[in-house]
């Protein structure tokens, strides 16, 4: 059979009419059945796409082929990206049981049961297939060199996969000027039915935009309006990708940044309220991509949400997840751009509600907790009014630097109590809850923070 298939190859007009046939198979078949138990969902691949797959990696394994296949570059680049996605924890096709009766020596039927290739394996090796036929080199080495080969049969990484992927499909030469196109191939599929593709096309319109490589107007707006109508995708990881996207737009020109500034702001702030969102991934996402963007505008398109935000943010200080603890000190700390503005006063506030929170986060059990108390209060330190914290802030919380935290503290104390006498009450009640914290650490944090204010207080007093 593979010999026919590969004889067949070797005639242009043959392989170009086969190319378009199994496309249209692969467009129009299921890519695998779906049970769902009470414990779990289970997808089982079908024989049809599966033989598809297998013919394609024959017609891509014959050299003859090569000018065919590039010419439909996009089409079958787009098909095969899809075909990973919908391959990614999905079992074989159900095995299908044959009688075998041997009459020459008289035996009763016997069962044969053939072993069918596992879909994920055999995706991936058609898709190296075919970057090898259309001489894609420069992307095979990405691929390697960032171990995409088993990322993408990882249901956790394949998003992941598909990211690095497309940053490699931006610099290839071959593959470069058929990015358009196989953005349009691809747009249709944002709508499927299949989570999986879905997944597959965010990830890859997400990391487009933060490659800088679309400098088509029509195209920056038909992947924004793609990514910005997925929003309320049913799939977690789809709306997940999406924020990610939007945050993006901060790497292109600053005149698209400000045309989609106010939609953008909107969709990060939707996102961080997002109900069905178990591990905060997609408020770590809003977050970050806040962080950026907040880096590109001007202090009028972000007034009238700033304290909404600083509010929103709040309780993700105290998050579990390490990551959704250090991105929304920074966000919080980058707000302070807009805080010497004509929301001062009440931004100012927001500092010193926040203040005791990011002090005990300095000495936070993970390191990038640490950092980000770090790198929030000296963009803070400026705005508190004080030249004395400030300067300290400036001087002892640099990133890399080691900060031995009972000295510093010790002696912010001190300031504090000079400072701002009539806050140090409120910095105590704030200590208070931290005493229930999840980690032994910011328990002891609060207790040392509360006991060298107090004592402080008595030697001032004295």
């Amino acid at each position: 059979m593979v010999e026919i298939w590969q004889t067949l190859s070797q005639d242009p007009q043959l392989t170009t009419a086969m190319i378009d046939h199994m496309l249209e198979k692969l467009h129009k078949s299921l890519p695998y059945e779906e049970r769902q138990n009470e414990e779990e969902v289970t997808r089982t691949a079908t024989s049809l796409p599966m033989a598809v797959t297998c013919a394609l990696k024959i017609i891509f394994d014959c050299e003859e082929t090569e000018e065919q296949v590039l010419k439909a570059y996009h089409t079958l680049m787009g098909a095969l990206m899809l075909r990973i996605g919908s391959s990614v924890g999905v079992k074989p096709v159900k095995q299908k049981e044959m009688e075998k009766e041997d009459k020459s020596k008289g035996k009763k039927p016997v069962p044969v049961t053939s072993k069918n290739p596992e879909p994920s394996k055999t995706a991936v090796e058609t898709f190296r297939s075919f970057l090898v036929r259309t001489k894609s080199t420069d992307v095979i080495e990405i691929l390697t060199e960032e171990e995409c080969w088993e990322k993408f049969e990882e249901e956790e990484n394949y998003p992941e996969a598909f990211t690095i992927l497309t940053r490699a499909l931006v610099s290839s030469s071959v593959a470069a000027p058929h990015v358009s196109q196989i953005v349009a191939s691809l747009t249709s599929a944002l709508s499927s039915l299949y989570d999986p593709q879905r997944v597959v096309v965010a990830a890859f319109f997400a990391e487009l935009i933060n490659q800088k490589c679309m400098d088509n107007a029509d195209l920056v707006e038909l992947v924004m309006n793609s990514l910005l109508g997925r929003l309320v995708d049913s799939s977690h990881k789809v709306r997940m990708l999406c924020i990610r996207g939007l945050g993006n737009i901060a790497s292109v020109s600053s005149e698209l940044v400000k045309k989609y500034s106010t939609t953008v702001l909107s969709a990060m702030m939707a996102g961080m309220d997002d109900k069905e969102d178990p591990d905060d991934d997609i408020t770590t996402e809003a977050m970050s991509g806040l962080s950026r963007i907040l880096c590109e505008i001007e202090e009028s398109h972000i007034r009238a949400i700033l304290i909404n935000v600083s509010l929103k943010i709040r309780p993700c200080f105290e998050k579990e997840k390490p990551a959704v603890r250090a991105q929304a000190i920074i966000l919080f700390g980058n707000l302070s751009r807009f805080g010497d503005g004509p929301s001062k006063a009440p931004f100012l506030e927001q500092i010193h509600s926040n203040l005791v929170s990011l002090l005990l986060h300095l000495n936070d059990p993970e390191i990038e907790v640490k950092k980000a108390c770090k790198f929030s209060l000296r963009l803070l330190g400026p705005l508190m009014g004080s030249e004395a914290i400030n300067s300290k802030f400036q001087r002892h919380l640099l990133e890399d630097a080691n900060l031995i935290y009972g000295e510093f503290l010790n002696d912010l104390a001190k300031l504090m109590i000079e400072e701002f006498p009539d806050k140090i009450n409120f910095y105590v009640m704030g200590c208070v809850s931290f005493f229930k914290s999840l980690w032994p650490e910011i328990k002891s944090n609060a207790a040392l923070f509360v006991g060298k204010t107090r004592s402080k207080s008595i030697n001032v007093l004295v």
